[in-house]
């Protein structure tokens, strides 16, 4: 007598197979999840940065603070803020929520280009 298909012990042995590869895979995930939000802080930077220099090209003043929400905040893990100085301006984005565990910290923008993080290696 020939059977086809999988006995029960096979069948529990995959479930259980998976059950540890989806384990293992959480850690990653997350950090995954943590980079693809910097990268969207990033462009956000760069978007509140075009946003603050058009502002002070049209009315000729400084810009003191963001629209809030801007519109470059859907989704994002962050919180963008404006620091003005004299003629100058430094854009951050402050972790929020689940973001707040990223080793990166804190990302920043200058009026002048320059541009980091709390740690290094992270813009």
């Amino acid at each position: 007598m020939n059977h086809r298909g999988f006995s029960l012990m096979e069948c529990t042995l995959a479930v259980a197979l998976l059950a540890i590869l989806t384990t293992l895979s959480m850690p990653t995930s997350d950090s995954v999840w943590q980079r693809g939000q910097r990268a969207m802080a990033r462009q956000a930077l760069a978007q509140a940065q075009s946003w603050v220099e058009r502002g002070q090209a049209l009315t000729g003043n400084a810009v003191q603070a963001l629209p809030d929400p801007g519109p470059w905040t859907d989704g994002l893990s962050y919180r963008l803020s404006l620091q003005t100085s004299g003629e100058g301006y430094v854009l951050r984005a402050i972790p929020q929520g689940r973001q707040t565990g990223d080793t990166c910290g804190v990302l920043w923008l200058a009026d002048t280009g320059l541009r980091g993080a709390d740690a290094a290696g992270c813009w």
